[in-house]
């Protein structure tokens, strides 16, 4: 069972090739805010919002170089996602969905 204000069920990948963060969710989340982080986890440029739906959600993103993570709010659930080694940008809360 998730935590209390954790979504039941979302994913976060980004997408290099199109230049976007793709989320996948079960059921409607909500408006998230999304704030950049460097590599301190310090928050810097600009703020964006998007309302992620059930289905998969895309938001228009270049992950600059200055870019080591993303910080994500929806009032009830807040957390980060940093850069792994390989440089890729990917999250999971709750139970995944399932595979196409």
């Amino acid at each position: 069972m998730a935590a209390s204000g954790t979504p039941a069920s979302l994913q976060m990948r980004y997408d290099s090739d199109a230049h976007q963060l793709v989320f996948t969710s079960k059921s409607d989340v909500g408006t998230v805010t999304i704030r950049t982080l460097d590599h301190h986890r310090a928050a810097f440029g600009a703020t964006k919002r998007v309302a992620i739906k059930a289905g998969e959600t895309k938001l228009p993103f270049v992950l600059g170089k200055r870019v080591g993570g993303l910080y994500l709010d929806n009032g009830t659930f807040r957390d980060f996602v940093v850069l792994d080694a390989y440089g890729d940008l990917h999250g999971q809360w709750g139970t995944p969905p399932p595979e196409p």
